[in-house]
């Protein structure tokens, strides 16, 4: 979400009509680019107010219904 300071993590059942989870993942400020690897499971975040790199593996979410 662009004001959220947060991603949103989606997964939809195979025909795509329904959600399986959707789980919002905290931030804490804004996010000017992200890379996302699909083969590590990997996000990778450039943020918008500090020097910072942020990476998120998603083998690492808890996932709620």
């Amino acid at each position: 979400s662009l004001s959220g300071e947060s991603i949103y993590h989606i997964r939809f059942n195979s025909t795509y009509e329904n959600l399986d989870f959707i789980n919002r993942i905290h931030i804490g400020e804004g996010i000017r680019d992200m890379e996302f690897y699909s083969d590590l499971g990997l996000i990778i975040l450039t943020l918008e107010n500090s020097p910072a790199i942020a990476s998120i593996f998603l083998d690492d979410i808890t996932y709620v219904d």
